[in-house]
């Protein structure tokens, strides 16, 4: 059996007739077309893979410890219960991949597409998830305690009930998303876009206060103030003119009005125990 790479040049000749079970530790896979390919519980210790082409692959129980993948397109690919400790994913397309019962530990996904991708079962303890896309993402129930999710778009992710004690979010994209339940204990939210997301019975840092009783929710981080849509520094939120406010909303002068004292106080207060 012969694999070509994208270009229909071979990279590497097999005496069997198919590539489920097969033996490619270490083999040399860069650029290589496996798209639809049945690589079920083959052995890829080692394997580079980068820049291949894996779209629709089946994946399930195959073994990419130390494997490079970084810029492959495994969309759609099934890596159900494969193993992947310390594989390079940086990069990678996943969208839509089913990673259900993996083993990620020290897996690296730095910037992957990862939208609409299935988790579950999952653990991400400690995985680096830094500026990947995780919109829509399966992350229910998950434990991702001191994951690194710098600067990741977690726009809308069904993240209730997750573990995200001691995580990184800075810079996180977490508008919309679901972590009602979620465990924030520690978690760093610095500078995190958080408009619309819900945080009912969550556990959250130390350093945050949520004031959800009023037309707006406010959720207040380290020198940051979120009041809907609106994010900004409590030295800029303080500073606004009534124009200026008065242009984020038709209601948003009477509800600042109101509320502006209240609101500056209690963050001035949280930035001062930090």
């Amino acid at each position: 059996m012969e694999i070509k790479d994208i270009a229909g040049e071979l990279l590497l000749t097999l005496e069997a007739d198919t590539l489920q079970g097969a033996d490619l530790r270490g083999a040399n896979l860069t650029g290589a077309d496996l798209t639809c390919a049945n690589l079920r519980g083959a052995d890829l210790v080692g394997v580079d893979m980068q820049d291949a082409d894996l779209q629709g692959a089946n994946l399930t129980g195959v073994d990419l410890t130390g494997a490079n993948l970084k810029g492959a397109n495994s969309s759609g690919a099934d890596f159900t219960e494969s193993v992947l400790v310390g594989t390079n994913l940086s990069g990678v397309d996943l969208t839509c991949a089913n990673l259900r019962g993996a083993n990620l530990s020290g897996a690296d996904f730095t910037e992957s597409d990862l939208i609409g991708t299935n988790f579950s079962g999952v653990d991400l303890t400690g995985v680096n998830l830094r500026g990947a896309d995780l919109r829509l993402a399966q992350l229910t129930q998950q434990n991702m305690q001191g994951a690194n999710l710098e600067g990741a778009n977690l726009v809308g992710a069904k993240m209730q009930g997750v573990n995200l004690a001691g995580a990184n979010l800075e810079h996180a994209n977490l508008r919309f998303a679901n972590l009602r339940g979620a465990n924030l204990k520690g978690a760093n939210l610095r500078f995190a876009q958080l408009e619309g997301v819900k945080l009912d019975n969550a556990e959250l840092p130390d350093n945050v206060v949520v004031m959800d009783q009023i037309h707006w929710k406010v959720i207040i981080i380290p020198d940051r103030i979120q009041i809907g849509c609106e994010n900004h520094s409590i030295d800029d939120w303080e500073a606004f003119t009534n124009l200026e406010i008065n242009k984020m909303d038709v209601h948003a002068l009477s509800f600042w009005m109101a509320h502006k004292q209240e609101i500056i106080t209690a963050a001035r207060a949280l930035n001062a125990s930090k």
